[in-house]
């Protein structure tokens, strides 16, 4: 898996062009957008842009590179209603040996929050260096992310 640095911020595009080992550029042909259309238009900075939707990586993944990724889940919970709290089936030790059983055996994109504020983030990882490529041009340790989901990916 080779690190792409993105040049704006179109860290899913680049975290799936580097797990599936693409160019972003033919992601970017086959979505016909790259997400930075301002569809938000009272959002501050990079969240007034459209953006890119996991669902449409998918789409390109299965079409064009025989893959498809699946949704792992740090925190995993139920609740009867959107209204009622969710409760966590799997306490945090439980959880972190879920995660990182998966991570130790795919490639995937990895959604995280920095410094403890959930952005919308996303970075590459190697499983075999056990690596984040992160697309702002770094790789790094995983310890030094907060994983909210692993999309692992598969070849079908």
């Amino acid at each position: 898996m080779k690190l792409l640095k993105m040049d704006k911020p179109s860290c899913l595009i680049y975290s799936a062009a580097m797990v599936l080992g693409c160019n972003p550029s033919e992601i970017i042909l086959f979505l016909g957008t790259d997400g930075l259309v301002e569809w938000f238009p009272e959002a501050k900075g990079s969240k007034k842009f459209r953006g890119i939707h996991m669902q449409e990586i998918q789409d390109y993944a299965q079409s064009n590179q025989n893959s498809a990724f699946f949704p792992v889940d740090f925190n995993v919970a139920l609740a009867p209603d959107p209204d009622t709290p969710h409760k966590c089936i799997m306490n945090e030790e439980q959880a972190t040996e879920r995660m990182v059983s998966y991570m130790r055996q795919y490639d995937g994109i990895i959604t995280v929050s920095l410094s403890g504020v959930v952005q919308d983030h996303a970075c590459a990882w190697n499983h075999k260096t056990q690596r984040v490529l992160d697309p702002r041009g770094h790789i790094s340790l995983i310890d030094d992310y907060t994983i909210v989901q692993f999309w692992a990916r598969v070849i079908v």
